[in-house]
């Protein structure tokens, strides 16, 4: 809003990822709610907090008396604590949960980034084949559609739907066999993922007798990539912004 609401104060929970997006959403809310807003509260917590933690940060804001909250909620518990407050905070998302009462969201340009990955892969080999796995999110399908249409078609080997409801123990099995049936006897250059499913689409490359011939791509929260790194289960390059 252009002219700050009477008595307003702004809030604002983001993770404490430095030199990634969070810190640059930091930066660009920081000054123009300091020039607007000068009854604002800044809260950070690190990238691996429980939900529990940010619904305390919540509380805190809350009774402070926030009545606009900017944030990621990134767990449904989350969404769910935030109900209690729908008749006294107003809540400007930066991620996906549209049945939240009272509630804003800004998206990221999903789009954006599927067709950066298209550029880069063919900029690498322009050959590459490449089976893609959906996780059926709107930011997931608009990072796919991104891909796809700078991607050439009859390079595509095709696409799959991440399996819903299957014991973590199993993903990458169930991921291994449907890959295969997709794929059959030529294993794709590469796959391509949406986040949250980096771990299980590299195993099941493994299990289809794919490595060395398959690379596993897609997106990742930084922390959470960092983790994965750390722990030695994938291996990442980051070049400009991918």
């Amino acid at each position: 809003r252009k002219k700050p609401l009477s008595g307003c104060q702004v809030g604002v929970i983001l993770p404490s990822t430095p030199g990634f997006f969070w810190h640059g959403a930091y930066l660009a809310l920081n000054a123009p709610l300091a020039e607007s807003y000068p009854r604002k509260a800044v809260a950070c917590y690190p990238g691996h907090s429980s939900a529990e933690d940010i619904c305390s940060l919540i509380d805190e804001m809350a009774e402070s008396g926030v009545n606009v909250l900017i944030l990621p909620v990134t767990y449904v518990e989350v969404k769910e604590h935030l109900e209690k407050y729908r008749d006294v905070i107003t809540v400007f998302q930066l991620c996906e949960y549209t049945e939240l009462d009272n509630s804003f969201i800004f998206a990221s340009d999903g789009y954006s980034d599927g067709r950066t990955l298209a550029e880069f892969i063919l900029s690498r080999n322009p050959d590459s084949r490449a089976l893609i796995i959906e996780s059926g999110t709107d930011l997931s399908k608009c990072r796919i559609s991104g891909f796809t249409d700078n991607f050439p078609g009859d390079r595509v080997v095709g696409s799959i739907d991440a399996p819903q409801n299957i014991p973590t123990r199993y993903k990458s099995s169930v991921y291994a066999s449907r890959m295969s049936e997709v794929a059959g006897d030529t294993p794709p250059d590469y796959v391509v993922c949406s986040s949250g499913m980096l771990t299980y689409a590299a195993a099941a490359i493994i299990k289809c007798g794919w490595r060395g011939k398959t690379r596993c791509v897609g997106f990742e929260t930084p922390p959470t990539l960092s983790r994965y790194v750390d722990e030695g289960l994938i291996a990442a390059t980051i070049e400009q912004d991918i």
